[in-house]
């Protein structure tokens, strides 16, 4: 006998209690059976605090067992108990769980701590230190158990091929209910239903063959290497038929029409069912017309003869404005096609009626860059009447005083285009762009040349002069007295105001003029007139001698002073000098 129980010895003393409580566990006799499944939650601690309870799947305590540990004194109700041993019966729900026995005395008595129905199903269980043996009151087959349907349909070889695979469910036990599909061309053959396996495992197989379908052939007047009047073609559906394309003289074949009214342009393999086909013919006498495609004139439309070779095509007749005729193409947009007289055909996929466009080229006309006053030369182009061409820089031009600007149509700038843009020819003829010139601004700066104040820059053309701005400078002391391209005055000189004519950028400089003040010589006492001196700002120059009488008492003139009762600072006849802005009076200094 091979008992499940793990028997162990614990050398350590984890409870006290626990060891003896399970002293009666660790010495037993089991029933037979086959464990299915590991203990679940198994150590040694889980072993000492709980119960183990094995179930079995028949009610002898045979088959097969497997174990689960309660912890002492839980409540476990009959939901809590295994209800689906899918890997020991599958296919199966357990019906209820019984008590079988104790496994430590096989006694079969029902225990005090195990409640059940009127049927002996377990309903209640206090776990006790006391194992016990439980065993399945019945099984119910499962409605929903799985199997598969595989559906195989005859390859061309004699072969099979797996088209489709579904899963079916069913209850265990009972038989599968698997059913035929309809494929068109294909038989489905004979097939048996099968017990459903519990574990999914059953299959079942629908084999189909391939149809023999029949074509019978008409041909009209016409003639085939491969089939003749009235004659069948047998063959399995999607084989190929190996049909050639039939001919008849003078006709154009268009393809077989079945029974139906349906036209096949070819039948390359047999459908999914018997059908008969008549070949259909069209004469093969097509027009080919000629369209001007903007231009102008009239063309007669052209025979064609379908499998003759072809014919040689009409000579152009049209004519468009400012454009040649180059050939023609079969789209009213697309490139040249055919040449003038080519030999045309027709092509084999799609004979029929055809329409040739005429295919045109602008002509090419020559456009000249006249420098228009300037020096240099920039190369001519060519360009089609109609299309744009991008106008060229003036890098290579150059006139005195100007800047190029771009091109016009005349040489007095009535229409201008700028360098990089695009044009196209207004008339079908050659044409001549001009430079147009547009005059340098030079810029005038003003200096102040030791005055003080600000002034704009000023910009005046060498072609259309301007008058200099109006000075705006000041300095005191000093007259403007106009500007000098040099700040000594060497240069060239200019009124305010003035028009001028620059020939480049150019500097000007303020003239300044030294103001003169009057120095008035007063009497201070004495009698007499002195006429006054003038003498120029920062210069000096000498004082007139002296022509005052002194006043009564015996004075005598000293010299001269800034202040009616100033001492003398200068002396008869002595310079003086101009170092402050306007006019000074010198007082006559009298003493003994």
């Amino acid at each position: 006998m091979i008992c499940s129980g793990k028997q162990r010895i614990f050398r350590r003393h984890i409870f006290n209690f626990a060891s003896s409580l399970f002293a009666l566990i660790f010495a037993f006799t089991c029933l037979s059976c086959e464990p299915q499944w590991n203990d679940e939650n198994v150590s040694e601690l889980t072993e000492a605090l709980s119960s183990m309870y094995t179930f079995y799947t028949d009610s002898t305590g045979n088959y097969y067992c497997g174990h689960r540990y309660y912890k002492i004194g839980d409540e476990i109700e009959s939901y809590d108990l295994p209800w689906s041993f899918e890997d020991i019966k599958p296919g199966y729900y357990v019906d209820g769980w019984r008590y079988l026995e104790n496994p430590s005395n096989g006694s079969t008595a029902l225990p005090n701590n195990i409640q059940t129905d009127s049927l002996g199903n377990i309903t209640h269980i206090t776990v006790s230190p006391q194992p016990a043996y439980l065993a399945a009151a019945g099984w119910t087959a499962r409605s929903d158990t799985p199997y598969k349907v595989q559906y195989y349909l005859e390859t061309l070889d004699g072969g099979r091929s797996l088209y489709n695979e579904e899963t079916l469910y069913g209850t265990t036990g009972e038989m599968t209910a698997a059913y035929a599909y309809s494929y068109p061309g294909f038989t489905a053959q004979p097939f048996s239903q099968y017990p459903i396996s519990g574990d999914g495992s059953t299959v079942v197989e629908i084999n189909y063959t391939r149809n023999t379908i029949s074509y019978t052939f008409h041909l009209a007047g016409g003639s085939s290497a491969v089939v003749s009047e009235g004659s069948t073609l047998p063959g399995k559906y999607g084989q190929s038929t190996g049909l050639d394309t039939p001919t008849k003289s003078g006709f154009r074949f268009c393809g077989w029409e079945n029974s139906s009214g349906t036209i096949y342009t070819s039948l390359p393999t047999f459908g999914s069912s018997d059908d008969t086909f008549t070949a259909t013919w069209t004469e093969s006498e097509f027009e080919i017309t000629f369209d001007s495609n903007g231009g102008d004139g009239y063309m007669y439309n052209q025979p064609i003869t379908y499998g003759y070779g072809g014919v040689i095509l009409d000579p152009c007749s049209f004519t468009k404005a400012h454009n040649i005729f180059i050939g023609w193409s079969t789209t009213p947009t697309g490139s040249v096609e055919y040449a003038d007289e080519a030999l045309f055909d027709l092509p084999p996929s799609s004979p029929g009626n055809v329409t040739l466009y005429a295919v045109w080229k602008s002509l090419t006309h020559t456009i000249t860059f006249d420098p228009n006053g300037g020096t240099g030369s920039v190369p001519s182009q060519t360009v089609d009447y109609g299309e744009y061409t991008t106008l060229p820089g003036g890098t290579s031009l150059s006139r005195t005083h100007y800047n190029f600007y771009g091109w016009s149509i005349d040489s007095a700038g009535s229409s201008i285009y700028n360098s990089g843009s695009l044009y196209a020819l207004a008339t079908d003829s050659d044409a001549t762009l001009y430079a147009y010139w547009s005059p340098k601004l030079y810029k005038i700066t003003f200096s102040a040349n030791g005055g003080y104040g600000t002034m704009d820059e000023e910009y005046i053309s060498y072609v259309n002069p301007g008058n200099l701005l109006m000075n705006a400078y000041t300095n005191s002391g000093y007259t403007f007295g106009g500007w000098n391209t040099s700040d000594n005055g060497t240069g060239t000189s200019y009124a305010d105001g003035v028009l001028f004519q620059p020939t480049s950028d150019t500097v000007l400089y303020a003239q300044w003029t030294p103001n003169s003040y009057t120095i008035t010589y007063d009497r201070n006492g004495g009698t007499g007139i002195m006429s006054t001196s003038s003498i120029a700002y920062r210069s000096q120059d000498k004082l007139k001698p002296n022509t005052f009488t002194p006043p009564p008492g015996g004075t005598i003139f000293k010299g001269w002073s800034t202040s009616p009762t100033g001492l003398v600072e200068y002396a008869d006849g002595a310079y003086y000098a101009m170092l402050t802005t306007g006019d000074k009076t010198l007082y006559a200094v009298w003493g003994y």
